[in-house]
């Protein structure tokens, strides 16, 4: 499959606003998958049976809802966060730490291919560039500015998913954690993050009304906005559109300044930033 570069990042908009926006961008997929809202969800390299299962229904879920799962290609809760949205006949996404033409864990070739044909892989580093321990922490900064909301299933004290929710907390996107038994270190990490700020997760997510659930969120690029570009930008029919807009509107997340003209008041990157940050 061809790569895709991105030297204007329009496409994929909120990574302009990162405090270290990549550029270039290269890309291997579907191109119809930027038009999604976009969830992350991330977590442990080795997770219990609890967070694997917790991580499958979560991934199915968002992926039935009309998200796009976004994750890292790793093994562990990344892999089940990839298999879900597919297995659900949704789209995934995997932010490398390498060029497009590696894989890492190398046992992840053939989940690669499926997730290209099913979503994409996206990677700053160009082609060639293998992966490299540093690069992962760095590239951790793309999955939470891709994403309206980042969602940790486990994390231990040490955790590169940590790394994922401060970035996400510092660009005012929204955290939420999956809880884990009080006395377990393997969630250590995560029930610190609940007590620096982050939201805890004990239901269906897709059943919690918050601005960031909504996909009028991803096609905002702005925050005024006419209805003819939050049409073209969703990809969907007219009525489900104008449906999503009304909900939105009901909700006070919306509101019509002039006949086909939209204001977005929801979730902005400045109530993200007041948030606690992890210690």
């Amino acid at each position: 499959m061809k790569t895709q570069t991105f030297e204007d990042l329009s496409p994929l908009w909120p990574l302009t606003e990162i405090s270290r926006p990549p550029k270039p961008v290269y890309y291997r997929g579907c191109s119809n998958v930027w038009t999604l809202p976009r969830i992350a969800l991330i977590g442990s390299r080795r997770p219990s049976s609890y967070s694997k299962r917790a991580a499958y229904c979560l991934g199915r879920s968002l992926a039935n809802s009309g998200f796009c799962v976004v994750s890292g290609l790793a093994t562990g809760i990344d892999r089940c966060a990839h298999e879900a949205a597919m297995a659900a006949g949704g789209m995934t996404v995997a932010v490398l730490g390498h060029g497009l033409n590696h894989c890492y864990p190398r046992a992840h070739w053939e989940l690669r291919e499926r997730i290209e044909k099913q979503g994409g892989c996206l990677s700053e580093y160009e082609d060639s560039t293998p992966a490299l321990p540093w690069r992962f922490a760095e590239r951790n900064r793309l999955i939470a500015g891709l994403c309206q909301v980042v969602i940790v299933v486990e994390a231990g004290e040490r955790s590169g998913s940590l790394i994922t929710a401060q970035f996400a907390l510092d660009e005012g996107r929204e955290v939420w954690v999956v809880p884990g038994p009080f006395d377990e270190q393997r969630y250590a990490g995560s029930h610190r993050l609940i007590n620096d700020g982050a939201k805890l997760l004990t239901e269906d997510f897709t059943r919690i009304e918050t601005p960031s659930l909504t996909p009028v969120a991803a096609w905002f690029h702005e925050p005024e906005s006419t209805f003819q570009a939050l049409w073209e930008r969703s990809g969907l029919e007219v009525s489900r559109v104008w449906e999503e807009l009304e909900r939105a509107k009901q909700n006070e997340w919306v509101v019509e300044l002039a006949p086909h003209r939209y204001l977005w008041l929801g979730l902005s990157r400045d109530e993200g930033s007041d948030r606690s940050e992890v210690k």
